[in-house]
């Protein structure tokens, strides 16, 4: 986009559709972080001299566009991974972390979140946003992304499946959950959980009928102020408590006694399932730095199995599918 001196120029910015496809093929964060910035210096001075209605909303279309991409390009941006040097498993990094590589290009997290927000919506709904606005004389950046981050919070309570994991092919000697708990109080603002996913209510969870072995082990994810639900949850599943262990996420979070920096993975056992062999036992406690809202570091599924090598493996709740090597049971797959 070049840049702009005088009014003339601004005619280039109606170009729409050439400009939007020339948007889509940035893969650089320097070079999207430009555009959205000149979009948005444009639109300052588009309003400063008083252009037309029609000039003002197609440079908010681009803006919204370029702001659109800057998203994509951080969603894919690299995270920390844990992978296994010397026997023992470590955080690692393939590529330039996505804070470090946002924070280079001056974009700080908040904006990126953003941005990500607008990247989650299909491209064609996009569109169709953009142009409902439009038709209403209401195309503004903040009244899109309301409008879209009410879009992505109504599908995800829509896609709440009543759905019984007793419909998978067999059953699983090793179950691995992170249910979407219902609290009884959380902290305001877009952390709370139900502003990321749909929750259940505690009965819900429990009358879950789990297609668990007889003799299996199961890993579930609790918070502390609700452990009292979470054992509720084992027994009701039909297995027995045995231990946990922390995942300390490095950042403190919300909470009104403490503010939480640890979730805890609880473990019960069914049947007569043998615990880890000693070679295959981990620490207890793991570090690394949290991402985005509940997702849980890769280093979990590699320590289940390094655990319980050579099992079958299910995920309840999942979020997305880790490998081949496991079943997975979740309404954001």
């Amino acid at each position: 986009m070049p840049e702009i001196t005088d009014a003339n120029e601004l005619t280039e910015i109606s170009k729409l559709k050439q400009a939007q496809l020339a948007i889509k093929e940035v893969k650089s964060l320097d070079e999207i972080k430009r555009l959205v910035d000149q979009s948005e210096a444009l639109k300052g001075y588009a309003k400063a001299q008083q252009l037309s209605k029609e000039i003002l909303d197609d440079i908010t279309e681009y803006n919204l566009y370029a702001t659109r991409q800057l998203g994509v390009i951080s969603a894919g941006l690299p995270k920390a991974k844990s992978v296994r040097q010397n026997s023992e498993y470590q955080t690692a990094v393939i590529g330039v972390p996505k804070s470090e590589a946002l924070s280079l290009a001056g974009i700080d997290i908040r904006r990126a979140n953003e941005a990500e927000k607008l990247a989650e919506l299909p491209e064609t709904k996009f569109i169709k946003v953009i142009a409902d606005k439009k038709a209403k004389d209401e195309l503004t950046k903040t009244a899109v992304i309301k409008e879209i981050q009410n879009i992505n919070r109504e599908t995800k309570r829509q896609g709440i499946p009543i759905y019984q994991p007793s419909a998978f092919n067999g059953k699983y000697d090793v179950i691995y959950a992170d249910p979407p708990w219902q609290h009884e109080f959380s902290d305001r603002g877009n952390r709370v959980a139900e502003n990321h996913y749909p929750l259940m209510p505690l009965e819900d969870i429990k009358s879950l009928k789990i297609p668990a072995d007889d003799n299996s082990v199961l890993l579930l994810w609790s918070t502390a102020p609700i452990l009292e639900k979470a054992f509720q949850v084992i027994m009701a599943w039909g297995f027995s408590y045995r231990t946990c262990a922390v995942w300390d996420k490095e950042k403190i979070g919300t909470g009104f006694w403490f503010r939480g920096q640890h979730e805890l993975l609880l473990v019960g056992v069914k049947g007569s399932f043998r615990a880890p062999e000693a070679k295959n036992r981990v620490s207890s406690v793991y570090r690394e730095t949290r991402r985005q809202h509940s997702v849980k570091p890769d280093f979990y599924y590699e320590m289940i199995e390094r655990m319980f090598p050579d099992r079958r493996y299910l995920e309840l709740f999942a979020r997305r599918k880790y490998s081949e090597k496991w079943d997975v049971w979740g309404n954001q797959v």
